[in-house]
């Protein structure tokens, strides 16, 4: 489960469910979304405003996501690293 806190009032603004435990998070500057790395290996992406899944892909490491971070330039790009050893970067316009 992913906890959205107002750091101004400390109140709880909404909660995001996952299936999978979630090891990295990284939240895009350019609006209100949250990409997630999990333990089965997949990346989502959340909505804050609406606590809302908005995408989800699947199998990008054999192995639980360490680390996940968007590219600053654009933020259409998030690069993950693995217990599996690999780094991948992942256009997230596809």
């Amino acid at each position: 489960m992913i906890k959205v806190w107002d750091v101004n009032t400390a109140v709880n603004k909404g909660k995001m469910g996952c299936s999978s435990g979630v090891y990295s998070l990284d939240v895009a500057m350019t609006d209100s979304v949250v990409a997630t790395g999990h333990r089965d290996g997949g990346v989502r992406l959340w909505s804050i405003r609406d606590s809302k899944l908005l995408q989800e892909i699947k199998s990008v490491h054999d192995s639980l996501i360490s680390s996940c971070q968007y590219i600053p330039s654009d933020g259409n790009q998030l690069i993950t690293s693995s217990r599996d050893q690999t780094v991948k970067l992942i256009d997230l316009r596809m």
